[in-house]
């Protein structure tokens, strides 16, 4: 059973749909032009999602990708301008051009602090590399310090400007250049993209600290 070619092609009214269990094949153009889709709920029986199945879905800011997909085709999610982040799983062996980039005013430009999440050696870790996206391995053993940004082994004012001044480089369209490690320090919060509530995160740990309130800054960031 398979979402075929077209079936919701720029339906503007639909929202959020959870796909049955059983379909296997999410068609090209799908859901294409869906633009006030928010989220996807894919079953585990999805093996492949076709070109173009979620292109222009300007405001879908969530979608999982069950494990069992083996393929994302050319331009799956192109132009998914809230979708700063997804998670790949292993079973994944091939992505199409496209994941994580935007139609520019001229070209196609990448989603600013687009991440990757997914596993190392597999086919979600060489799109990343490749294509010049923060990748966050799932199956890291990482010590990094959430927080510190300067590599110092502490959290203090400096790591929150640095965070900041990240931020404002993203928002103004620069490429931020990070390691992996250097991104996973500076996400506090977890959600894929590197903005002003991790440098005021920072700051408010940093505080409470200093006033001696350790145990309360150990609950702002997540684990």
């Amino acid at each position: 059973m398979s979402i075929e070619y077209r079936a919701f092609y720029e339906c503007s009214s639909l929202a959020r749909i959870t796909l049955s269990d059983g379909i296997v094949s999410i068609g090209t153009l799908a859901f294409s032009g869906c633009t006030s889709l928010t989220e996807v709920i894919i079953p585990e029986s999805v093996v492949d999602i076709l070109d173009r199945a979620f292109m222009k879905c300007t405001n879908l800011a969530k979608i999982t990708i069950p494990d069992g997909v083996t393929y994302i085709g050319e331009g799956a999610f192109l132009d998914c301008v809230s979708l700063t982040s997804i998670t790949i799983p292993a079973s994944v062996a091939y992505i199409g051009r496209c994941l994580g980039y935007y139609y520019g005013e001229f070209f196609l430009e990448k989603i600013p602090g687009f991440t990757i999440y997914g596993y190392t050696g597999t086919e979600a870790e060489r799109y990343a590399i490749e294509n010049g996206f923060n990748f966050i391995a799932l199956d890291s053993t990482s010590t990094v310090l959430l927080g510190d940004l300067t590599g110092d082994g502490v959290i203090d004012a400096t790591d929150a400007s640095e965070a900041l001044s990240l931020y404002a480089n993203i928002q103004c369209g620069n490429e931020a250049n990070l390691t992996d490690a250097e991104f996973e320090a500076a996400d506090v919060n977890k959600d894929g993209c590197i903005d002003a509530t991790d440098a005021l995160l920072i700051s408010t740990y940093y505080t409470y600290v200093q006033t001696g309130k350790q145990e309360i800054a150990e609950t702002l960031f997540m684990k």
